[in-house]
């Protein structure tokens, strides 16, 4: 159906339209969408008329949709005990549409969720250099390990600590430890203010870093048999400079004559597909290594490895865990398939 500007008598119906169609759309694609406030306003103004044109062709969003958003958007005016803001409010519609697909691969970003994502994905951020994980009673990150030569290797932060307060904010125990992460990152040269509690000596202590640029070492090595040159690689994610890293480290332990990899992807929450794909152009023979294909089996892109030299014929093995999709592409090719090791369940862990 055409959605006409006469149908739309209140503002509340009109951002609603065009956010639940918007959304749906930037969830599945992981892409974001702006709201721009400054063109809010009646339909009837120039910068109302800005969905004049838009075709919606779906059933979600119909007059009875709309009807019970504004009875609800009313209810909560008048009898909601705390303040609420008008963001939140939409990106929580927003995000509500893609949950409902119940696809844990399906996911609305906000501006600032899509921004840090594309920080997590380019391998560089500006933070303190720890890796911590979350408390599951009380909220509080607890440190896991602290990056060499960051400005938390320089203070006072060791692993076990727990960041109860950055800057003036109180970790609570209802916060998303990506939420977190965000508070703690931030430009690079601005200080951010951390309380600690260490549970060792039962005492709290304060601790201001300097954000830096700091690499995500995303890849990890090892000779693990001297004697049969067998050697391990650990990819903890794949982001954009995850394939240069494990070239390197398969280089250097091929000069020191390893005869056999172990390539180990526990706790790998996936990535990007275009380095998972690089990393096994480096590995596999000659061939397809993956393909894309829609609802309808339409095949979207195929990705194929382009050198058949004899080192990507060597057999690998590999020690797994529960699999993303990324990490799947690795799975499904026949090189893998003689020498699999299970690996066992872990926590998720977060570097900032």
């Amino acid at each position: 159906m055409r959605i006409a500007k006469g149908k739309m008598k209140h503002n509340f119906k009109k951002w609603i339209l065009g956010a639940a169609v918007i959304a749906g759309c930037a969830g599945m694609m992981g892409c974001s969408f702006t709201k721009d406030n400054t063109k809010s306003g009646d339909l009837n103004t120039d910068a109302g008329k800005r969905h004049d044109n838009l075709e919606y062709n779906g059933s979600v969003v119909d007059e009875d949709t709309l009807e019970k958003l504004a009875s609800l958007e009313t209810i909560i005016d008048q009898s909601y005990y705390f303040d609420t803001s008008d963001e939140d409010m939409q990106n929580g519609l927003y995000a509500g549409l893609i949950e409902a697909l119940d696809d844990p691969y399906a996911k609305y970003y906000t501006p600032e969720e899509f921004a840090k994502l594309q920080e997590d994905s380019s391998g560089e951020y500006a933070g303190i250099g720890v890796v911590v994980r979350q408390d599951e009673d009380t909220g509080y990150a607890i440190a896991v390990s602290i990056t060499e030569d960051s400005p938390a290797s320089e203070a006072d932060i060791k692993p076990d600590d727990l960041i109860c307060k950055i800057d003036d904010y109180e970790i609570q125990e209802s916060d998303d430890l990506d939420y977190l992460v965000t508070k703690i990152r931030g430009e690079e040269g601005t200080d951010v203010t951390l309380e600690i509690y260490r549970p060792s000596e039962r005492k709290y202590h304060t601790v201001t870093l300097t954000r830096r640029k700091l690499e995500n070492s995303t890849v990890s090595y090892y000779m693990a048999d001297t004697d049969k040159k067998i050697g391990y690689v650990r990819v903890t994610q794949f982001v954009a400079n995850t394939g240069d890293l494990f070239r390197k480290a398969v280089e250097d332990l091929k000069s020191q004559g390893m005869t056999a990899l172990m390539i180990d992807l526990r706790s790998d929450p996936g990535g990007m597909l275009s380095t998972v794909v690089d990393m096994c152009d480096y590995l596999l023979p000659a061939g397809k290594i993956v393909y894309q294909e829609d609802k309808n089996g339409n095949v979207l892109s195929t990705y194929e490895s382009t050198d058949g030299s004899a080192r990507k014929r060597r057999k690998c093995k590999r020690i797994r865990d529960h699999d993303s999709g990324i990490k799947r592409i690795w799975r499904s090719n026949d090189c893998w398939r003689e020498h699999i090791w299970q690996g066992n369940c872990t926590v998720g862990y977060s570097a900032f």
